[in-house]
């Protein structure tokens, strides 16, 4: 679908509660990044706009993933979360010394919290394609499952479905997780328009019908 008819599609797609894990999949460079920071910014739901983003670009494990979502939560997490979280952690650390005393330094404290901060939010996945080969597509797929079953989260799940190296898994376990799924070929006038949006060229109208024609 072409850009303009995906990201009415995808808007929709949202507004339907019911669809807790969509994948929006295309070529690389055909904006796909690119619509659904539009979308969010256009959003009207707070949910949508305050969506948690991180690229798997290079990253090696979930807990990696689960940390760069707490930080880029970090900013909307309001007092009542925040002591929430303190009590939850009290209450942890008291029930770890019981087991061992080592524990009591909770080194994974940021994991331990991961369900209380990310609990309900929209988290954009990008880049899957990019992820390192020692984090394994079921891994990902694992902690969507997790994520959406026992903490109420959504997923928007963005890559290049040519370049995964392990489509055939992908292929099996998107059914039991992803609800809905679009694919973005952008024309070629609208990936003119994008290109030419931070200084628009003076015969923009021509070099466009150019571009199209010559796809």
């Amino acid at each position: 679908m072409s850009l303009k008819s995906t990201k009415e599609q995808l808007i929709n797609l949202l507004k339907d509660k019911d669809n807790k894990v969509l994948a929006l999949s295309g070529k690389w460079g055909t904006g796909k990044t690119y619509m659904w920071d539009e979308v969010r910014k256009a959003s009207e739901d707070v949910t949508d706009k305050n969506a948690l983003y991180v690229s798997l670009f290079g990253l090696t494990t979930i807990d990696q993933v689960k940390i760069k979502l707490i930080q880029s939560a970090a900013p909307t997490i309001n007092s009542a979360t925040l002591e929430t979280i303190k009590q939850g952690l009290k209450t942890l650390v008291k029930v770890s010394e019981g087991f061992h005393k080592s524990l009591a330094a909770l080194g994974d404290a940021p994991l331990l919290i991961a369900p209380a901060i990310l609990r309900e939010k929209l988290i954009v996945l990008d880049d899957i394609e990019r992820k390192h080969e020692k984090l394994h597509i079921g891994e990902i797929l694992g902690f969507i499952d997790e994520f959406t079953q026992k903490h109420s989260c959504r997923f928007v799940l963005i890559f290049n479905i040519d370049e995964l190296d392990t489509r055939d898994i992908w292929d099996r376990l998107r059914e039991k997780v992803v609800d809905q799924e679009l694919r973005l070929n952008t024309t070629s006038a609208e990936s003119f328009g994008i290109a030419a949006l931070p200084t628009p060229p003076t015969y923009a109208k021509q070099i466009s019908n150019a571009v199209e024609i010559c796809e």
